[in-house]
């Protein structure tokens, strides 16, 4: 699968507010409620990511950051992660990206979780809600190997001095050291 920008509608049908169901299709609802279930006749499936490995983004990723004079932190282990396939979300997740195998997903991962692919995201935000129009910089690539912002400056060419001012905007995240 070639991978796009996420979709701007729900990918599997589940509002926010959605209640919880004792039993059905596992379902990562907001993190205090964590992963429990919805009924399987709730979920649509349009663009076939149920049963795709994914990776999981928070809609509203920049929540909270109002003074963009500071570094800015988002996207990180503690709010991106990957879902099996079988598992849905809310629509308080953005399925960032669905593939046959959990490898590209990390591969995925590790490139969203680059200070240059944060800092491209970065220039489109204009609300704490991210959709498809903010990946519009993000240059797509091959999600067969673990990236880190050394790959992707010899990639794009950047110069020290563009490198710099990326890595004084963003603040780091956990490293994707697995494939």
């Amino acid at each position: 699968m070639i991978w796009t920008a996420p979709s701007e509608k729900d990918a599997l049908g589940i509002p926010t507010n959605y209640p919880p169901a004792k039993a059905g299709i596992p379902c990562w609802f907001i993190q205090k409620i964590g992963r429990q279930y919805a009924k399987d006749e709730d979920i649509t499936d349009a663009n076939g990511y149920l049963n795709k490995w994914k990776l999981l983004i928070p809609k509203a990723p920049i929540a909270g950051q109002t003074d963009f004079s500071k570094p800015v932190r988002f996207y990180h282990d503690k709010n991106a992660f990957i879902a099996k396939p079988g598992e849905a979300c809310t629509e308080s997740y953005i399925v960032a990206c669905a593939f046959q195998t959990r490898r590209e997903v990390q591969s995925f991962k590790s490139y969203l979780f680059t200070k240059l692919v944060r800092f491209l995201i970065l220039q489109t935000v204009v609300s704490q809600d991210v959709n498809r129009m903010n990946f519009s910089f993000v240059p797509v690539v091959s999600f067969d190997r673990i990236w880190d912002d050394h790959q992707l400056r010899e990639k794009w060419s950047l110069s020290e001095d563009d490198w710099n001012y990326v890595d004084s905007r963003i603040l780091p995240t956990d490293e994707v050291k697995e494939l």
